[in-house]
């Protein structure tokens, strides 16, 4: 299942793509060397994040054996975003240790080298293919406390189970980015609506997208200055109907047309790495109403764009989320129900995660369109100090350097 990320890039056409300028930090690392196995080459959130622990690790001077999960995503990102990854791999190199960045069960552990498995969860507790699969390692690391908590609740002992927070390039979120133009609304262009709502996520029952939709029914209607934008996946037939079947539920519930609400648009086109910066930039909230997160880089992304913020009061949110710059929905924990694939439901049995109070979503969101409730100051100073890839990429060196070299 674990191919070299070697066996991609050195096809990849194009130069080596501009990492910090070609220059990298000449700080002696905690950890000089290191093998790291972990999807990289696509779209996904988990690919995203392990290639900015990639370069950020590189940037301090580790020398990388890269490995990656070929099997992780369908949608691959054009040689050119991965250009620099030729230069970072050093192909072999000598290490006490292996990190995976993967599901529990998908580690391949190397012999004579701690195996490490940074991961996350979004519920109380672990399956117990997860918990025997965990009980293997030598070290697990988390993004965020809740994810913590589910694997002392599952029975990891403490002292392997650490924290290592993701972070955010504060350079590319930001809020003088050009913001992209997106189609307009029922003739109206985007960036003329003064509310303009973003919400960012894989397709699946975790992400709640049913109670996005239901949200905003009951919260707006079309005579309000504002619109919703959704960034999501529906790549396959069963997506698509199912996507369908949550629109018709949510009319039902609401006993009202989203003809009568204003504008939702859904936004399915595939974003480079380097467009999504423009995306955030061209809205003016971020909100979620999921179940449960193991971090939500792209409220994290939000935060660093200085977009108002709205999500449930729950998991990773509590991490780094506060009412002084955050608008946080109470919630309540109840067992975790996913219809999506067996295999997740095997993930999530006997576990819970968090119901959202939609009627408090409703409330939140018709205040701020209709200005009952105020604007909160933007989160971006107050996650900057702590929340980036080169501290991320420190943490991770210093919580391996703890343990035997």
């Amino acid at each position: 299942m674990i191919g070299t990320f070697r066996r991609f890039l050195e096809n990849a056409a194009g130069k080596a793509g501009s990492f910090l300028n070609g220059k990298f930090s000449g700080k002696t690392p905690l950890v000089k060397t290191l093998r790291l196995s972990g999807p990289g080459l696509g779209t996904t959130g988990y690919e995203h994040m392990t290639r900015c622990f990639i370069r950020a690790l590189a940037a301090q001077g580790v020398k990388l054996e890269l490995h990656c999960l070929l099997s992780w995503s369908s949608t691959r990102l054009p040689p050119e975003s991965l250009a620099d990854f030729k230069k970072l791999n050093h192909r072999r190199v000598q290490t006490r240790f292996h990190l995976h960045f993967c599901l529990p069960q998908q580690v391949k552990p190397s012999a004579g080298c701690r195996n490490i498995n940074y991961t996350m969860f979004e519920a109380t507790r672990l399956s117990q293919l997860w918990t025997e699969h965990s009980l293997k390692r030598d070290l697990i690391i988390v993004p965020t406390e809740s994810s913590r908590r589910c694997w002392l609740n599952s029975g990891m002992p403490e002292h392997k189970v650490k924290v290592c927070p993701l972070g955010v390039d504060f350079s590319q979120f930001n809020p003088q980015v050009k913001p992209m133009a997106v189609p307009v609304s029922n003739g109206k262009p985007f960036d003329q609506f003064r509310f303009r709502f973003l919400n960012v996520s894989d397709f699946g029952g975790r992400k709640n997208i049913g109670g996005l939709l239901r949200a905003w029914l009951a919260a707006t209607d079309k005579t309000d200055d504002a619109v919703f934008i959704l960034k999501t996946n529906l790549n396959t037939p069963q997506k698509r109907e199912k996507f369908q079947n949550h629109l018709h539920n949510a009319e039902e519930q609401a006993g009202k047309r989203f003809a009568d609400a204003a504008p939702f648009m859904l936004l399915e086109k595939s974003l480079l790495p380097e467009e999504m910066p423009n995306l955030f930039a061209a809205a003016t909230h971020y909100w979620s109403v999921s179940h449960g997160e193991g971090f939500d880089l792209p409220m994290f992304e939000a935060a660093a764009t200085g977009l108002q913020l709205v999500a449930p009061d729950h998991s990773a949110y509590q991490d780094y989320l506060r009412p002084e710059f955050a608008h946080l929905i109470p919630a309540r924990e109840v067992p975790a129900h996913i219809d999506d694939t067996p295999q997740l439901l095997s993930f999530f049995a006997g576990a819970n995660w968090w119901q959202p109070d939609e009627t408090a979503v409703v409330e939140t969101l018709r205040g701020l369109i209709r200005g009952s409730i105020s604007s909160k100051p933007s989160a971006r100073p107050a996650l900057m100090p702590k929340y980036t890839w080169e501290n991320a990429a420190k943490r991770l060196q210093e919580i391996l350097a703890e343990g035997p070299q």
